[in-house]
């Protein structure tokens, strides 16, 4: 399958955009509630005093755009598990899975919940590809940008049982056998989508690979561990611990530096590669969810992220520290989009 100029261009962008706006830590938005007392345990809880608004009222529903076990699913239990420790918010967090097209069902499942915090999602940077490229009928606008929790490299990883164990095996491999060697990644759009495009262009590789797509990173992985793939784009929480068991190998790390958990794989730098990215993960709430209430989300999210759990949890995944508030979040996506929308509408002239 061939990719269409619109899908590249729109990823250089991606890729552009995300390399410009790195994350870094930025303070948490300003509390709704009175000061908490102070705990040696973990955070200030946010139930320690009255809070402005009467919220939450109930559990706190957590909706991930695809299946249990990938990436999303992942960092969203954490999250849950952290907040719950916590007490950072008075209600529990339920992680609700919904796939299904290509992510729109999940996003009509949280544009149609009440606007009143009870309904959130952990998405990431796919929503603004998928958005321009019009495979999605929403906008990231379209959602209250909560709070950015992370970023994260891709990795392009082999089946172990594979012969080739670098880069240049690998073409050359598949150049000697064009259409042979399986390629797969969780969804037209998805990031590990697009870090399949970057290797492919700057490899010069993409026609001498046969593109198999699931819809989500649990369902990739599993094809691949159980020997019905050959390579796969991925995130490195879905690579990182095969990879250190010996079930897969890792090829290639986007990015300008090695992760530690992976200090023999190089980059797309080393590469040579003229691109690279990183993902933003992040919380959004239903449009028009009062101010108040996406503040609270925010202090609990951003509370969450500075916890000792939260931050091993990153380093264990390869994923890098990066955490925004409501307003901040909203600026990075706000000119990712910007961007990407005026380079697809220069390919309709």
């Amino acid at each position: 399958m061939k990719v269409s100029k619109r899908l590249m261009v729109v990823f250089l962008l991606v890729v552009l955009v995300a390399n410009v706006v790195t994350g870094c830590t930025a303070p948490s938005p300003a509390p709704t509630t009175a000061a908490p007392a102070a705990t040696t345990a973990g955070p200030a809880a946010t139930t320690a005093a009255a809070p402005a608004v009467n919220f939450p009222t109930k559990p706190i529903r957590v909706i991930i755009p695809y299946a249990a076990g990938g990436n999303s699913d992942l960092n969203a239990r954490k999250l849950a598990e952290i907040v719950d420790k916590y007490k950072l918010l008075s209600q529990p967090l339920v992680v609700t899975n919904i796939q299904g097209g290509g992510t729109m069902e999940a996003l009509n499942a949280v544009n149609d919940a009440d606007a009143d915090g009870h309904t959130v999602m952990l998405h990431h940077s796919a929503i603004l590809a998928q958005a321009n490229m019009g495979q999605i009928t929403f906008k990231f606008s379209d959602f209250e940008p909560v709070a950015q929790v992370l970023e994260q490299a891709s990795v392009i990883v082999a089946n172990s049982k594979n012969a080739w164990n670098t880069s240049d095996e690998l073409i050359a491999a598949a150049k000697a056998n064009p259409g042979q060697i399986t390629w797969t990644y969780s969804g037209l759009g998805a990031t590990a989508h697009l870090a399949s495009e970057i290797y492919w262009m700057n490899t010069d590789s993409r026609d001498y690979f046969r593109q198999v797509i699931y819809q989500g990173g649990a369902d990739a992985l599993a094809a691949q561990l159980g020997g019905h793939i050959d390579m796969r784009g991925s995130t490195t929480v879905d690579a990182i611990r095969y990879i250190l068991s010996g079930e897969l190998k890792g090829i290639a790390v986007s990015g300008t530096e090695r992760l530690a958990d992976l200090p023999d794989v190089p980059t797309f730098a080393e590469l040579g590669f003229e691109q690279n990215f990183m993902t933003r993960q992040g919380i959004f709430a239903t449009k028009g969810t009062p101010e108040e209430v996406v503040n609270i989300l925010a202090e609990a999210f951003l509370k969450a992220c500075e916890t000792p759990e939260y931050k091993e949890y990153l380093v264990q995944s390869g994923t890098f520290e990066a955490s925004r508030g409501p307003k901040e979040f909203y600026e990075v996506l706000a000119a990712d989009d910007a961007l990407i929308a005026e380079i697809v509408a220069g390919l309709d002239n």
